[in-house]
């Protein structure tokens, strides 16, 4: 998907949201997350700081470029366009780790993904002591998206 022209990358990711919807959650999240991680890799585009840059799925998508909090943000996108979660269950988050290095995860009821790029997680083996930041449906304005 990430190869294809911009209006062709829209258009494939509205699809894939429509082969997803009906699957049951961890295939939900698995496939999400397969999709997402074929993103080409950049070392920095959004600001892990704050949110109210960051961009609408549809250029995030345009822009095409992936540093680790926007990956998590296009799956965070693409769970949240499907219809199919609570909004209250997703969110993106930002952890530090000792050295200083920021990752991004989405956080989807119980599990997360983004953390082990090709594995979905349970938050349990998580430590929630190294969240740096926390941003909801809310902050991202994503109701707007629906």
């Amino acid at each position: 998907m990430f190869n294809l022209k911009h209006e062709d990358r829209i258009s494939e990711w509205r699809n894939f949201r429509k082969t997803i919807h009906h699957l049951d959650r961890m295939d939900m999240l698995t496939k999400t997350t397969d999709l997402w991680i074929n993103a080409p890799l950049v070392n920095h585009y959004l600001d892990m700081d704050s949110c109210e840059h960051w961009p609408d799925p549809w250029k995030l998508l345009v822009d095409n470029m992936y540093c680790d909090a926007a990956r998590a943000l296009g799956m965070f996108y693409t769970l949240f366009l499907t219809e199919r979660f609570d909004k209250r269950d997703l969110e993106v988050v930002i952890y530090k780790n000792n050295s200083g290095y920021e990752t991004a995860l989405v956080v989807c009821e119980k599990y997360a993904l983004n953390i082990m790029y090709q594995d979905v997680v349970n938050t349990t083996s998580i430590n929630r002591t190294d969240v740096y930041r926390t941003f909801n449906a809310t902050d991202l304005n994503a109701v707007n998206y629906l």
